[in-house]
């Protein structure tokens, strides 16, 4: 009930006599009728001794309502106010015969207001003496509970009932658990199912009266083990521990090692960043620094427990607070292990205690072991030295320690050090002072020392870009102490904050000028005084000549003749957090001259010039000079009188021999030739020195086989009679294989092919008129077995196609050809089969053709493309013109905090542990094209 005056929560048992859910001035009022007509009615019988008196008045004001007589305002004290709110009434000795009430003076309940009134009040007492005090409870273990010696606080039962008795007819409220009971007019309580952890109990109570008063009082109960537990407790050292060794079952099916914990952490220290920790360790029996299970790191816990709560590996741990499951069926080649449990103190209280009950091992020969969702914090070094003057103290980020572990066989403390900002966004400069350690204790690993020997961490790096956005985390930097004295390690660390974030700024950019045909390749050259990444990005309000944007910042301008014109756009370098803009002019403008024309520069493999070199284009040819650079100008000819590039090397005289290569221009320019201008191949052309010393003489015979020491592991197999010259006949000259660096083949490879290695078998001329199998390296290491497509030139086309399947042999030294062969001499090359990518990936959001994204339930609703948090709600609708209409009000976490994610997937991925996913992301509209910076 409400009170009406303190408006405290009440329950009421008697004294409501008009059920109004209050203790007010009617329900004296009642009374007072009740007692001076001599009233039977039980419910008037407030003190229940079987009869209605002014005994029961005397029992409703004191024990009910815990007041005094006087009090006519009824809130709780016998003040003068009431004395004013009772003459105010204007009943005092009217001599108008029964008029009077509780609230206009009429104490003694014979509905008049005079002296006897007044006398009455004060002489009962309480005249302004405040509220009636509340009774202290007292309180003790119930009979049954109390282990010898009784009366000893000291229990060994984790649920116990607590007894105690104060006033009648008022609240008592457990504050541990929140438990209320009411009592009534004899004043006792019993709290039973009060659950007690290991060690010291402190349990808090609150008496509050129907006024609003209230006591407390607290008592200490100890909670001691049972004498079947295993008991480890908090002793003055940092590190206290004990072994159990465990067999597990050499047979089929899952296999689940559990045991009970009862954890009383003494809470009395709140002081230290870390609380009293408790920490699993499932290690081999020859050598408790090798852990059997971890949390995603060799020598991490497999179960850690604190004041804070647990931690631990989900789908290989459970725990349901009590009991702690490991699934160990992966053990099931190993006999034997030991479970090492671990109490590390951080604080200055001294006694926690963890019991440890009912270790074993079950096999459920049906089971099958469940998966593991691994744990793998993104650990990043910590930042360099810094000037401590340009660093503040800072309240509003807080340091977080997790995952710590503690080999105390080397006496190494490790764990995991985060940030959190608590407060707005800042920079990237944040250290985490340590201050001074303990005697002999050390820091392995500061970034800063000062000259009173405190250690600091600079989280710079683990900071991403843009700084510490509000309410975010830092990456963990592992920090690790080496505590030979094994002392407690109490850290209060303080977080310190450097310079605020600062935007990238740009170099100025000269206005660009670019004619069609040509490429232009301008760094932007933006740098970030914070040492931030950044990305880059191109706003425009009109359509802009074909251009892309590396990640790197290099804008590469490739315009056509239908772009003539002049142009002006923002290029934007971002941090993450700040920006910068500049505004680019660029012209592209026409050529002066007319002529076809076509250009471009043949060099080798080191690349230095190859001068000399006769190059062919049709009917036409040249030589290139001493910078290796060669021209053709056809005029107004059009088409061109041929549509590839031969550069006819072997023809170079010198102590070097070099191929022939016939390349199509349109794969050297990148696009088609723009007739009347100027078409400049702008990647050289190059050309590799041959190795002939290790050549081989083809006899057509016979089988030949083509090796070379510079690539041990290479060869050819050329059965007799199948190499063919580029006239049909046989060929009985020298083959030869060279190794070409894969970013320096004569035409760039395909973007989406990296090979580990390169060939050229030369001459390049020659065909195999059965296909010849090659063997290479297995240089990039891919497992045995592994299946690999063997790709060639096409000399029709100029593009690599796959011409064979080459595997990983049982050794893992090479990989073999077992399918198809080269079929030209040339280039060649081994490289996994192309990822079959995901393309319909139903995580991507498709926002512009017309498909809903895909929500998962929560307390609100979550898409599922990308973790956003959707709420929704609907205003009530109403009449508009004949229209119905309404406000939505929607929040999208988005909108809060834009991070727009791309999945990518691919469907043939090879088991390889050697290999990465790795996904390039670019954006394009119309002719422009950007490369997207990841994390």
């Amino acid at each position: 009930m409400l009170d009406g005056e303190s408006l405290n929560p009440h329950v009421l048992d008697r004294g409501d006599f008009n059920d109004d859910g209050r203790l007010d001035t009617a329900d004296i009022d009642l009374l007072s009728a009740a007692v001076d007509g001599l009233s039977l009615d039980p419910r008037f019988d407030a003190n229940r001794d079987g009869t209605v008196d002014n005994s029961d008045r005397l029992f409703w004001v004191r024990q009910i309502r815990k007041t005094y007589f006087g009090d006519t305002n009824l809130d709780g004290m016998f003040a003068s106010s009431d004395l004013v709110l009772s003459f105010q009434a204007g009943l005092y000795e009217d001599n108008i015969p029964k008029n009077a009430t509780w609230s206009s003076g009429d104490v003694n309940g014979d509905a008049e207001f005079s002296s006897s009134d007044l006398v009455l009040a004060f002489q009962t007492g309480g005249y302004e003496l405040g509220p009636r005090p509340v009774k202290s409870p007292n309180l003790v273990l119930a009979e049954g509970f109390d282990s010898t010696p009784i009366g000893d606080g000291t229990t060994d039962f984790s649920l116990v009932s607590l007894v105690g008795e104060t006033d009648p007819f008022v609240s008592v409220e457990l504050l541990n658990d929140g438990r209320t009971i009411h009592l009534g007019a004899d004043g006792k309580f019993n709290f039973s199912g009060v659950e007690l952890k290991l060690g010291k109990n402190q349990l808090a109570f609150r008496v509050s009266d129907i006024v609003g008063n209230e006591a407390t009082e607290s008592i200490t109960v100890f909670r001691s083990p049972t004498d079947q537990s295993l008991t480890i407790d908090e002793t003055s050292s940092f590190a206290t521990e004990f072994v159990v060794p465990v067999e597990f079952a050499q047979t089929e099916g899952k296999q689940t090692l559990s045991f009970q914990v009862d954890a009383g952490f003494d809470t009395s220290d709140q002081s230290s960043l870390i609380s009293d920790t408790f920490l699993v360790y499932l290690v081999d029996s020859n050598d408790l620094s090798n852990t059997l299970l971890d949390r995603g790191q060799p020598g991490t816990a497999v179960f850690q427990l604190s004041e804070e709560g647990a931690e631990f590996p989900a789908g290989l741990v459970r725990y349901d607070g009590r009991v702690v499951q490991i699934d160990v069926t992966s053990l099931q080649r190993v006999s034997d292990g030991r479970l090492l449990f671990q109490f590390l103190n951080h604080d200055q209280d001294s006694n926690g205690a963890v019991a440890i009950n009912n270790v074993s091992i079950n096999v459920a020969s049906n089971g099958t072991e469940v998966p593991v969702f691994p744990q793998r914090s993104v650990f990043v070094a910590a930042g360099g030295q810094v000037q401590l003057d340009e660093y503040t103290e800072s309240t509003s980020i807080s340091s977080e320690i997790s995952n710590s572990r503690y080999d105390s066989v080397a006496n190494r403390y490790t764990a995991e050090l985060r940030v959190r900002n608590l407060g707005s966004s800042v920079g990237r400069q944040i250290l985490v002072s340590f201050g001074q350690l303990p005697n002999g204790v050390r820091m392995v690993n500061p970034s800063v020392v000062d000259n009173q020997g405190r250690r600091y961490v600079n989280m710079r790096n683990a900071i991403r870009s843009g700084g510490l956005a509000a309410a975010s985390y830092s990456d963990a930097v592992e920090v690790a102490f080496e505590n030979p004295n094994n002392v407690p390690l109490v850290f209060r660390p303080r977080v310190l904050v450097g310079p605020a974030n600062r935007a990238p700024s740009f170099s100025q950019v000269s206005p660009i000028n670019v004619m069609p045909g040509e490429s232009r390749a301008v760094s932007l050259g933006a740098t970030d005084a914070d040492g931030d990444p950044i990305t880059y990005s191109i706003k425009s309000d009109v359509a802009l000549p074909a251009m892309s944007l590396t990640s790197g910042g290099i804008l590469k301008i490739v315009p056509t003749p239908a772009q003539l014109g002049s142009y002006k756009f923002q290029v934007v370098a971002s941090d993450g957090s700040l920006s910068t803009s500049r505004e680019i002019s660029l012209n592209v403008i026409d050529d002066p001259v007319g002529t076809t024309r076509l250009t471009g520069q043949i060099l080798d493999t080191n690349e230095r010039p190859l001068g000399g070199v006769t190059v062919a284009l049709g009917p036409l040819s040249t030589a290139t000079g001493a910078d290796g650079s060669f021209v053709f100008d056809v005029g107004s000819a059009s088409p061109l009188p041929g549509n590839k590039l031969e550069v006819h090397g072997t023809e170079l005289p010198g102590p070097e021999a070099f191929p022939f290569i016939a390349e199509p221009l349109h794969l050297l320019l990148d696009h088609e030739v723009f007739p009347g201008k100027k078409n400049v191949i702008t990647r050289p052309v190059y050309l590799p020195a041959l190795d002939m010393a290790n050549a081989v003489t083809i006899d057509p015979e016979q089988d030949t086989t083509v090796t070379t020491s510079a690539i041990p592991g290479t060869s050819v197999l050329v059965s007799a009679g199948s190499l063919e010259d580029k006239a049909g006949g046989m060929y009985t000259g020298q083959l030869s294989i060279t190794e070409v660096p894969a970013e320096r083949t004569p035409a760039a490879l395909p973007g989406s092919l990296v090979p580990d290695l390169v060939l050229t078998i030369q001459p390049g001329d020659m065909v195999f008129n059965q296909p010849a199998p090659l063997n290479v390296p297995n240089r990039g290491n891919y497992p045995p077995g592994t299946e690999m497509d063997l790709w060639s030139i096409n000399p029709a086309t100029g593009n690599f196609d796959i011409v064979g399947v080459g595997l990983v042999n049982a050794d893992g030294t090479l990989v073999e050809t077992v399918s198809g062969g080269i079929r030209t001499s040339s280039w060649h090359f081994f490289s996994p089969p192309a990822l079959q990518q995901i393309t319909d990936d139903l995580l991507n959001e498709f926002g512009l053709c017309g498909r809903c994204p895909y929500l998962g339930a929560f307390n609100s609703e979550v898409e599922m493309h990308s973790g956003a948090l959707i709420e929704g709600h609907s205003l009530v609708t109403y009449q508009s013109f004949g229209q119905q209409r309404g406000f939505d009000l929607r929040y999208d976490s988005q909108n809060a905090d834009a991070n727009h994610i791309v999945h990518f997937g691919f469907e043939n991925v090879q088991s390889n542990p050697n290999s990465r996913i790795v996904g390039r992301l670019s954006v394009q509209a119309g002719s422009q094209k950007i490369e997207v910076l990841g994390s």
